[in-house]
């Protein structure tokens, strides 16, 4: 039963990410909005991983990963690095992206930004039952694929939790002054 809540918590997560990466990506380019693009980005990558370690977590259960001889804990350090790289390129191409846009600012329509922080909205708060569903199956710290998803899960939380309140500040500011700062920062 242990090993089954472990498994539904990420493949609840991975299932809720996976729904709600196409409006956030499809809100974040009408708004013109570079934070809800970039946190479209982060979460394609952050599903990548997800779906990568619900594979390993479930052949761990199933006994199929004791022929590799490193473990699973090399595994998942190669699917981070991975992920890791990829983030890196993307906040790359984001500040490259937000120093064009100080020069010159987009417009971003009231309605798409006013869909955006909705959208933010909500992916906080799948954060958050992400967040309480991995860390209830995984608190026994018996799993380290699930201790290590609890951190990810809480960094992420953290992350969407202030990506929704610029795009909140860049919705109600609008293309002034404190909304760009807001959308940029």
């Amino acid at each position: 039963p242990a090993e089954q809540a472990r498994e539904r918590s990420m493949l609840l997560g991975a299932v809720l990410d996976c729904g709600i990466v196409v409006p956030m990506l499809g809100a974040g380019l009408w708004a013109n909005s570079l934070t809800l693009i970039g946190e479209s980005l982060r979460a394609v990558l952050q599903i990548a991983l997800e779906l990568y370690l619900l594979v390993m977590l479930r052949r761990i259960h199933r006994g199929r990963m004791e022929d590799y001889e490193y473990g699973a804990a090399k595994l998942e350090q190669f699917g981070n690095l991975l992920v890791g790289a990829g983030m890196l390129l993307g906040a790359t191409w984001v500040l490259g992206t937000a120093a064009i846009r100080l020069a010159s600012p987009p417009r971003q329509p009231a309605i798409g930004m006013a869909a955006a922080a909705l959208v933010a909205a909500v992916n906080v708060g799948i954060n958050a039952v992400v967040f309480r569903a991995i860390w209830r199956a995984g608190r026994d710290g018996t799993s380290i694929i699930l201790a290590g998803q609890i951190r990810a899960r809480l960094a992420k939380l953290v992350a969407s939790g202030l990506a929704a309140s610029a795009i909140a500040v860049n919705a109600v500011w609008g293309e002034g002054a404190p909304g760009r700062i807001a959308d940029t920062a």
